[in-house]
């Protein structure tokens, strides 16, 4: 890209424009549908639909009420003759339609046909039978219906393990200890009671493939490229489902971590010694990977050979604990368009946006796109809706999914809130204007890359290395340790001390995809631009990979700077490693991983100095970059908290070629009226989303700010309001 040109800010291409599900909840007649998408396209403005077949069911905020399926039914001839009706129209309006691959939530069920035809390709759960049996007793444990995984006794005491498969004689396990109080435990993968596939299964994924996405290819692939293209898969994962496992995962364990699993089964509900934490990771990081290479692999595969884009996001993809998804980077590590799910209100889950963005930033993708305004439970109106967009906006988003409309649109058929079309009166007069902001801003932020200079470690080494199965727990991804502090650092961030930043892979900045340069971090691979990280931020955790360490030593010992907050990690991610972790810690920080106090600088000759401070909050994050001496790429002199508490002022900064632009935005009911300092000597330059002007900013003026040159710009904003400032150097 060469950088925007403000004919095409000013007439977004369609592309751009928000494009709202559509819930199929009701019988599908041409008439019906064509009216009600010359007011989605001609009325408010919308660039397309998604497509949302739905089953009947009972409605998730009143279960008296029964939500209308879709008919003519999921798939039928009928069905497709309609869908094909919506594509015709949307064709003629040069509108898009995305693909969404099932019939209601989550993708993976093929309207019921998985349940029925392929039984045996179903998600999966791990199941733990167990016994506590002591010396001259004998445990009998009888194997349940699915594939054992492991047979183990443990000593309670010594924590001693043996592998008792072998003792294993049709189906029955018998064993008694000599000494001691041992648990006998059977560890079984058991069809997990849903209709849905095993997302970790390539072998099931193409058969869920052949039972839906064939048959769109059958009937619609002349509509593919042109009005379809892009598909959307929903809520791929294991939200309420944490013990998600499949019966190929000791196979891919070995593969992965060169060693057999089955006496380390018990360390995902028990302390097993001082091999826990790095049995812990190694399960759940081959979850992750079989997960990523399963169905999102999958559907990628079947994208590109139909020339489409994939789209969607796992369940829970914003919370603080992976158990739904396992490993958020590895997740959208085949998806062409990640996305974010903006869901169950204003603000929920906002502290874990950016690591949606941040997966983007890593494979070099441009698009960042967000199903927004899902079960919003406040009142819905035209504030709230720009408020929480233009949140996302600051955390790198830059497509927008909302969600939604409704075919029966009666307020007693639209039983997930809001209702996002011509026909709320709440809001059906500001959705063209709203759908005109959105696409300029979109255009805007899909330009270059997001430029920051802060890099924060992804710590799901220490999510993974804590996280045990419980009964009876939350499985809503928002269990994590005490220490474990990134979602409250995130928040921070963005909301209080106002530093933008990408989170980092710890596994993916431990290889040579990252190189260190003379106390900088950059991206190593050809065709990803080579955004300079000149610190890196470690989360509070107490489990690192020793790889990770060593890279971080690296970037210390060359003049690189690094905080780190909370809890310095002592255990390795890799077994028998934890010696080596303390020791780089030490050599790092100058402190023993035990420290709960601040520490002093530790500075080396070439420059580098690292910290390490126990309590996060704004002004001991304030502080500690101030004495690493890192200063910040956009400065906010003398901008306090805002009084309201409601919203924030935050931003966005990408880099296109020889070009800078900024996003502001004021998602609070305070007016903002604040000098900020940009990074460099620019010509700034105001672009208005809201109408696609563009003007010159006169008053402006060229600082030195500690040794850094900056612009100093007055940034004047209404609440709820939002800007872009477009700069060159």
């Amino acid at each position: 890209m060469n950088g925007p040109r403000k004919g095409e800010f000013e007439h977004p291409d369609n592309a751009y424009y928000p494009m709202p599900f559509w819930h199929m909840n009701g019988h599908l007649t041409r008439q019906e549908i064509e009216k009600q998408l010359d007011k989605a396209y001609g009325e408010s403005g919308f660039g397309g639909v998604a497509v949302l077949p739905v089953s009947s069911r009972p409605s998730w905020q009143n279960s008296s009420v029964i939500v209308s399926g879709t008919t003519p039914s999921f798939l039928s001839e009928e069905y497709f003759e309609r869908y094909k009706d919506i594509l015709e129209i949307s064709k003629a309006a040069g509108k898009e339609v995305i693909m969404y691959d099932d019939e209601d939530f989550p993708s993976g069920i093929a309207g019921g046909q998985m349940r029925e035809l392929y039984p045996e390709a179903l998600r999966k759960k791990l199941d733990k039978q167990e016994v506590v049996v002591s010396a001259g007793k004998t445990a009998r444990l009888t194997l349940p219906q699915g594939t054992l995984m492991a047979a183990v006794a443990m000593d309670t005491v010594s924590l001693e393990r043996i592998d008792l498969t072998e003792t294993l004689k049709e189906g029955v396990l018998e064993w008694s200890p000599k000494s001691g109080v041992w648990r006998v435990m059977l560890f079984t993968c058991v069809d997990d009671g849903d209709g849905v596939v095993d997302f970790m299964d390539p072998e099931s994924v193409d058969k869920f493939i052949g039972l839906t996405y064939d048959k769109y290819a059958e009937q619609l692939s002349s509509y593919f490229g042109n009005v379809i293209k892009r598909v959307f898969i929903d809520d791929v994962g294991y939200v309420f489902h944490a013990w998600g496992w499949t019966p190929k995962l000791n196979e891919k364990f070995k593969e992965i971590n060169g060693f057999d699993p089955q006496t380390y089964y018990p360390a995902l509900w028990y302390d097993i010694g001082p091999e826990t934490a790095a049995a812990r990771v190694a399960f759940h990081n081959t979850r992750a990977e079989l997960l990523g290479e399963g169905f999102p692999r999958k559907i990628s595969e079947w994208c590109v050979a139909h020339k489409l884009d994939l789209t969607g996001h796992p369940p829970a993809n914003y919370e603080a604990c992976p158990d739904a998804h396992f490993d958020i980077f590895k997740f959208y590590r085949h998806m062409q368009q990640p996305l974010m799910d903006m869901i169950h209100g204003y603000t929920y889950g906002r502290p874990g946006y950016n690591l949606i963005s941040s997966a983007s930033d890593y494979y070099g993708r441009n698009i960042t796109a967000a199903e927004a305004y899902g079960n919003f439970r406040e009142k819905f109106d035209k504030t709230l809706m720009y408020r929480a967009i233009m949140e996302l906006f600051t955390r790198g988003v830059n497509r927008v999914i909302p969600h939604g409309m409704w075919y029966s649109y009666h307020p007693d058929s639209v039983t997930i809130l809001p209702l996002i079309s011509a026909y709320n009166p709440d809001i059906a007069a500001d959705l063209r204007p709203y759908n005109d902001y959105v696409a300029r801003c979109s255009y805007m932020l899909q330009q270059g890359y997001r430029a920051t200079d802060v890099a924060v470690i992804y710590p799901i080494k220490a999510l993974q290395g804590w996280y045990p199965f419980k009964e009876h727990a939350s499985m809503l991804g928002d269990r994590i340790s005490p220490e474990i502090d990134y979602y409250r650092l995130s928040d921070l961030f963005t909301r209080r001390i106002r530093r933008d930043f990408i989170f980092v892979h710890p596994d993916f900045l431990a290889t040579d995809d990252y190189e260190v340069t003379g106390g900088i971090l950059r991206r190593a691979v050809p065709g990803v631009e080579k955004n300079p990280f000149r610190v890196i931020v470690m989360p509070g955790g107490k489990v690192m990979s020793v790889e990770t360490l060593k890279k971080l030593k690296t970037f210390y010992d060359q003049g690189g700077k690094i905080l780190a907050t909370t809890q310095l990690p002592y255990l390795s991610s890799e077994p028998r490693r934890d010696a080596e972790v303390q020791a780089l810690v030490k050599e790092i920080f100058g402190v023993e991983p035990a420290a709960v106090t601040d520490s002093p600088v530790n500075e080396n000759a070439q420059g580098g100095r690292s910290l390490f401070i126990a309590h996060i909050d704004e002004k001991s994050l304030h502080s500690a970059f101030d004495r690493l001496g890192v200063s910040a790429d956009v400065r906010f002199p003398r901008m306090g908290i805002l009084e309201s508490g409601r919203g924030e002022l935050s931003y966005l900064h990408r880099k296109v070629a020889d070009t800078d632009i900024y996003f502001f935005a004021n998602s609070s009911d305070d007016r903002v009226d604040t000098p900020v300092e940009l990074r460099g000597t620019m010509e700034p330059t105001l672009w208005n989303p809201y109408t696609g002007e563009t003007q010159k900013i006169k008053n402006f003026e060229h600082l030195n700010v500690n040794g850094e040159d900056y612009t100093r710009i007055q940034l004047t904003l209404d609440p709820v309001q939002s800007t872009l400032i477009v700069c060159k150097k």
